[in-house]
């Protein structure tokens, strides 16, 4: 039987946190799933700990890869389930009901994304409500949070590895702006994330100095262009980039919003701008 939910786990030297991963997922009410372990060749003890597990929804892979990204992309092509989660190696499912609850919703509507909400393990805070064009602007959806269905990366293709730590940010701005992609807010925690994570201590500004292109490209007459203009003005100043750069993002984005959008919305627009 073809599981319903294929489980990625990009490891690299995880032997202190997978225990506690393996056993949130294992411990779930809801039974049809498979897991998949993507190792970069960890030195210690994870794939000794992740094949003591007698279960065999365990399939274990361990093979040099260029980084995470490149491992969920790996744990993608391996899949066999209708649906994708993926989860770091020291995150945990928030409680033993998550899939079923997940799998309810999934069977209750016609959609190819779904997502929650996640618990921040060390702070206490909840990365949580959802989401819309401006929000997503200057706010990342925890991957943690998210269930896709696998056709999602049939569409738009697989996570960038150009991205050291930003490319599941990358990934969802695709999604989240693509007319072809239907998503839905779950209004429930979905996972615990550990801010310790690689994500959470390492910094990608090559991300962040692309974000206000990116942006555009994707959908300038969905955005707030004030914000646009602060995310312009700080790729600029990280990067030392001359005015050039803020008027050539900025100034493209108006002329795109004005290009798309309707002849009042044009002339309203218009007239803001002048004065």
């Amino acid at each position: 039987m073809r599981p319903f939910f294929s489980i990625i786990i990009p490891t690299y030297n995880s032997a202190r946190t997978i225990d506690c991963c393996l056993e949130s997922i294992l411990n779930q009410n809801f039974g049809n799933f498979e897991i998949l372990i993507i190792d970069g060749i960890s030195s210690d003890n994870t794939l000794t700990i992740a094949r003591d597990y007698d279960d065999n929804r365990i399939k274990i892979f361990s093979e040099p890869d260029k980084g995470i990204y490149d491992a969920m992309n790996k744990g993608i092509l391996r899949s066999k389930g209708e649906w994708l989660y993926f989860i770091g190696s020291d995150d945990t499912l928030f409680d033993n009901d998550v899939l079923n609850d997940v799998f309810i919703q999934l069977s209750n509507q016609e959609v190819n994304v779904i997502y929650g909400n996640v618990l921040m393990m060390q702070s206490g805070l909840i990365n949580d409500g959802e989401f819309n064009f401006e929000k997503i602007q200057t706010n990342l959806i925890c991957h943690q949070a998210i269930f896709y269905q696998k056709k999602v990366f049939e569409i738009l293709g697989g996570y960038s590895i150009r991205y050291k730590v930003y490319a599941d940010a990358d990934f969802n701005l695709k999604w989240f702006f693509s007319e072809r992609i239907s998503n839905r807010f779950f209004n429930r925690i979905i996972a615990k994330y550990s801010e310790t994570g690689y994500s959470s201590v390492q910094k990608d500004d090559f991300f962040f100095d692309e974000l206000p292109e990116k942006l555009v490209k994707l959908g300038t007459n969905k955005l707030n262009l004030s914000k646009l203009k602060e995310q312009a003005t700080y790729a600029a100043i990280n990067n030392k980039r001359n005015k050039k750069y803020l008027q050539f993002v900025y100034f493209k984005a108006i002329y795109i919003y004005c290009r798309v959008a309707d002849a009042a919305k044009r002339k309203y627009y218009l007239l803001l701008k002048l004065l």
